[in-house]
């Protein structure tokens, strides 16, 4: 009996018809494929040819500086950034980064130490100003000025007569200080696509200018001498219009600086004492300092602080809060010489020899750690970090570390101060207007 072996028969399924919808459905997306590819193209081909003479170099520019050039909030390792201090002019932060300035460039930095940009410049004496995404850098010899981004200039523009000031807002509105032949300041005011939209000429010399967070109302401190006397000038202008919206005059005191708080009132800081203005220009109150000598001034969104000396002899300082209105709201003593001093999510930092101190006005609350010597200047990089400034290096420092409970190099400073000593040292009184409790409704 022989074995035999049969092929097996293939098994086949049952015979379907197509679905004629899905069929019309898979020609109708393919032929749409293929039509909307043919209309890119020929858009393409067609906008190129048409608008071929606006696609440049600076017109690119315009492109990038619309772009989110806004830094993720640090949270990796802390590194020390380490920079070239010969000739270096100034340091600031910038859009996240660091921005180190100097007569022949500009370099930025992330925290991680990466050299993220260089731009060359070519300046004698420079400067820089930066907020929200722009910073200006200024030339007070050649007359030069470029706003950069992160990583590219946007614009450049040059003058015959020196830039004195410059101001920049977040939201790109910018104004620069020269002078011509005829006026000791011209004040030229730009939009954020770097249109010049209005000039303003004064016979006064320019000590500060500042434009609000909003880029709608630009401040203008000015001196100027009367029968012998310094008289300080103060204007507030919108950047459209060479009419002053207010003016008010300081009679025998020259003004250093102004500033803008979050409810759109300002402050001016003089020689001889702080002026308040409520957000529609009017003067509201007046803090004299009689025979104290400020040695430090700083403007935020919530307070005007300044600093003076506690005694004749030794270097405590007393640091001295206002609100917008000019109400004292706090006063502390730093025991040391203040370097530096930065206001930041509530908290003011203060930077001496070999100690960062942490105020609370709120709480009365000041603290302190102990910190490598020889900083020369302090950021607030955000509410968990700071960055000091070394001859050299930039460090970061882990706010939340350093002043933890449980971070044993953290010290309470004791009581911040006796206030009857505070208000003998500060005895100069603060005048407030009749028409404070009107303006403030």
């Amino acid at each position: 009996m022989s074995n035999k072996f049969r092929k097996p028969k293939p098994i086949t399924e049952p015979e379907t018809e197509p679905n004629e919808e899905y069929l019309g459905l898979s020609s109708s997306f393919r032929a749409a494929k293929y039509i909307t590819l043919i209309f890119l193209i020929v858009f393409l081909v067609a906008m190129t040819s048409i608008f071929r003479r606006d696609i440049t170099a600076e017109n690119f520019k315009y492109l990038v500086r619309y772009m989110n050039t806004t830094a993720l909030e640090y949270s990796g390792d802390y590194r020390t950034i380490y920079y070239d201090p010969n000739d270096t002019t100034d340091i600031a932060l910038f859009n996240n980064d660091i921005a180190v300035l100097k007569n022949n460039s500009v370099a930025l930095f992330d925290l991680r130490g990466n050299n993220t940009f260089n731009y060359t410049l070519n300046y004698t004496d420079s400067m820089m100003v930066s907020a929200g995404k722009y910073i200006l850098v200024y030339d007070m010899t050649a007359g030069r000025y470029d706003i950069l981004n992160n990583f590219t200039s946007l614009h450049s523009e040059s003058f015959e007569y020196p830039i004195t000031a410059a101001a920049i807002a977040s939201n790109g509105t910018y104004a620069v200080v020269t002078r011509d032949i005829q006026f000791r300041s011209v004040i030229k005011i730009y939009d954020s696509h770097f249109r010049l939209i209005t000039n303003i000429y004064k016979d006064k010399y320019v000590m500060d200018i500042r434009i609000n967070e909003t880029g709608d109302e630009l401040l203008i401190i000015s001196v100027y001498a009367e029968s012998g006397n310094i008289e300080t000038e103060v204007m507030t202008y919108s950047p459209y219009s060479e009419n002053a919206n207010n003016t008010f005059t300081i009679d025998g005191s020259m003004g250093i600086s102004g500033g803008y708080h979050k409810d759109g009132s300002y402050t001016v800081l003089c020689d001889s004492g702080i002026v308040f203005f409520n957000k529609k220009g009017k003067n509201i109150s007046q803090f004299d300092f009689g025979q104290t000598v400020p040695t430090k001034g700083l403007h935020t969104e919530n307070y005007t602080i300044f600093t003076h000396d506690r005694n004749v002899v030794g270097e405590a300082s007393v640091i001295t809060f206002f609100d917008p209105t000019g109400k004292e709201k706090a006063a502390t003593v730093i025991a040391e010489k203040i370097v530096d001093m930065k206001y930041h999510d509530g908290y003011l930092y203060v930077l001496s020899e070999n100690r960062l101190y942490r105020y609370s006005p709120e709480n009365d609350e000041l603290t302190y750690c102990d910190i490598e010597s020889g900083g020369t200047r302090l950021f607030a990089y955000d509410r968990n970090t700071a960055l000091i400034a070394y001859t050299g290096k930039i460090k970061v420092y882990s706010l939340s570390e350093m002043f933890s409970t449980d971070n044993p190099g953290t010290e309470a400073a004791g009581s911040t101060t006796d206030t009857a000593e505070v208000s003998e040292t500060t005895a100069a009184e603060t005048a407030v207007s009749e028409e404070q409790s009107d303006n403030e409704s």
